[in-house]
């Protein structure tokens, strides 16, 4: 059996960490086992089924700059005591260039993985710049987010995988989940993400005010958390939207929540290729997402594109939405790549191939 470590930042509900999770939940664990390195103590939503899935997580310390030395000893201490990985898959792209130039330095085989496409801060920049060339294997989500991290070098596109059969449109389940969430007889924003900065939180709030002055009955459903949930909390009051936007936290059931949804936004100001809007699309959802992202999320003609700057629009999109048109979708999922069992059955027999 091979063990192959998967480097994040931390283990929580997100695109590449729950990509990372339906391969592990596929894969044959007799062949490839997948282990973690995380960044400082925060528990994350995923680590109790990792274990269960017999995956093992270490702890590195957080990167601030001025610990560097400290923390590349970590990694070279961590791979003199643990010759058994000899596989580092390297998620955590903002820190890859040092953790996998140590891998690489101590003979292991490393592959870096591209889940976006731009990163604001400069020091980041400049750090995920110095990877290209160092790793020996280079994925990416999407041919965006390949040339935005390997610009000069040859990548293969790894789609973020999703389990299609758990997402598709199920009329009964809908019913059901409107009920218990209180939206029966609503118009049902979702929104799935992180609530920081790139995700546009308040860009988001904006539309769903303005859209909730057309369409009276509109609710909002929010899945996730962030650093900045606090912020958006005092927002969301501060417009007395209390009553129309409901943050429902961490969730491990976005399948059935989104039965729930009429439509799903996305108005983020850069992402890689969200896997999100693919498990939207597979539940039969109309997406609106901003410009900024890549159109290879589009594989079943459900996405439509709008420009940040433009609210009208995106109300406008939202008002022209038919909730009694939805069908199912998940066989064009399947066909465009996006299946996880296809997705594992690769990258079972590539890193065996190692």
């Amino acid at each position: 059996m091979k063990r192959v470590l998967c480097v994040f930042s931390l283990l929580n509900r997100g695109g590449s960490e729950g990509m990372c999770m339906n391969i592990m939940r596929h894969i044959d664990r007799e062949k490839v086992q997948f282990d973690f390195v995380k960044h400082g103590d925060r528990v994350g939503a995923y680590e109790e089924e990792i274990r269960a899935l017999g995956g093992r997580i270490y702890t590195a310390p957080i990167y601030r700059v001025y610990n560097h030395f400290q923390y590349c000893s970590w990694w070279k201490k961590f791979f003199r005591e643990h010759p058994e990985y000899q596989i580092v898959h390297g998620h955590y792209y903002t820190l890859s260039s040092i953790y996998l130039k140590i891998a690489k330095n101590m003979n292991r085989i490393t592959i870096a993985h591209s889940h976006s496409t731009s990163e604001p801060s400069f020091l980041k920049r400049h750090l995920i710049r110095k990877i290209e060339g160092i790793a020996d294997y280079q994925f990416a989500c999407g041919e965006s987010a390949g040339k935005w991290m390997f610009p000069n070098s040859q990548y293969k596109v790894i789609y973020n995988a999703i389990d299609t059969d758990c997402f598709k449109y199920n009329p009964e389940l809908r019913i059901k989940m409107k009920k218990e969430l209180g939206v029966e007889d609503s118009f049902v924003i979702g929104g799935v993400g992180r609530l920081i900065e790139t995700k546009n939180p308040f860009g988001m709030i904006d539309i769903v005010e303005a859209a909730s002055k057309k369409i009276p009955n509109l609710r909002m459903l929010w899945a996730g958390s962030g650093h900045l949930q606090r912020e958006v909390e005092n927002t969301i009051e501060k417009k007395g939207l209390n009553n129309v936007i409901t943050l429902l936290g961490n969730r491990g059931d976005i399948p059935a929540l989104m039965q729930a949804m009429d439509v799903v936004l996305m108005p983020s100001l850069f992402e890689g290729l969200p896997v999100s809007l693919v498990e939207a699309q597979a539940a039969g959802l109309r997406v609106l997402c901003s410009d900024t992202i890549t159109k290879e999320v589009d594989v079943t003609g459900l996405c439509t594109f709008l420009p940040l700057e433009n609210t009208s629009a995106w109300v406008e999109a939202i008002q022209s939405i038919d909730i009694n048109k939805r069908t199912d979708v998940s066989d064009l999922i399947k066909k465009s790549g996006y299946d996880v069992c296809v997705t594992t059955k690769w990258l079972e027999q590539f890193y065996c191939s190692l």
